[in-house]
């Protein structure tokens, strides 16, 4: 499970900021713990995912040092 302020990865979307975790009946099948999505390229959208979800629509984004890291590795990589 993420935790209010992690980065995240969202297809489609791209990264986002867990602002909140909220409870919510968007579907009318009971309340469900949803998170508060920002997306960094757009301030002003805001996304509701399921926590039940998360490994399937969410991933975790590199940090700084994971991207140079893997930058660096491209020119070894096959």
């Amino acid at each position: 499970m993420f935790k209010t302020g992690d980065y995240v990865v969202k297809p489609n979307t791209g990264v986002c900021r867990i602002e909140d975790i909220v409870q919510m009946d968007l579907t009318g099948t009971g309340i469900k713990d949803y998170y508060r999505l920002y997306p960094v390229s757009d301030s002003r959208s805001v996304l509701y995912v399921t926590v039940d979800a998360d490994r399937t629509r969410l991933r975790a984004a590199m940090n700084r040092d994971e991207a140079m890291d893997f930058i660096r590795s491209i020119p070894h990589i096959d």
